[in-house]
């Protein structure tokens, strides 16, 4: 199994949905996408299961409960760190949605299921096969260009029973649609 680079995209992180009293800082670098992902990363809950059912119900009491986060990226360079404009995903009765851009304090409360580009996360070691996966992503950075990142996010006032669900902070590519 290939050594996990714990500062490049793909990154998973263990993530207790509870209030955090600081927040949580992953700098990274991002490489350009796969041939399966998108230029859009998105920043995500990642939830998994023994099988479909199970991760399903996980993502399913996520998206109805929501997680008050924020969520802030900031691009490091040169010239010094540039913040990141992050859009989310309003969706609608239809299954329809809109992208509204992430207020600039970085709050967001809603989460959608998203599909990740499941490749590098398994070249990395960061998928086991046997499992089945469910992103809630919370927010999306589109068109990034390669480059040093640092990530802000904080979990802010979660309905408590969030508590006892299994999660991971997933930050990667989202997959190209089919």
């Amino acid at each position: 199994m290939p050594a996990v680079k714990q500062d490049r995209v793909p990154i998973v992180r263990p993530l207790a949905l509870v209030a955090m009293a600081e927040p949580l800082v992953v700098p990274f670098h991002l490489d350009p996408p796969g041939r399966n992902g998108t230029s859009t990363v998105l920043v995500a809950v990642r939830v998994s299961g023994a099988d479909g059912a199970g991760s399903r119900g996980l993502a399913s009491s996520i998206q109805n409960a929501g997680v008050p986060a924020r969520v802030q990226l900031i691009r490091e360079g040169d010239d010094g760190d540039v913040p990141v404009p992050l859009v989310r995903v309003e969706e609608h009765q239809d299954g329809s949605g809109t992208t509204l851009p992430v207020a600039a304090n970085g709050q967001v409360s809603r989460v959608w299921l998203d599909d990740a580009d499941d490749l590098p996360l398994e070249h990395a070691g960061l998928a086991d096969p046997q499992r089945d996966y469910r992103q809630l992503a919370l927010a999306w950075a589109e068109n990034l260009p390669p480059g040093r990142y640092r990530l802000s996010f904080q979990i802010l006032d979660p309905k408590p029973d969030l508590a006892t669900i299994p999660a991971e902070l997933l930050v990667a590519y989202r997959h190209k649609s089919k």
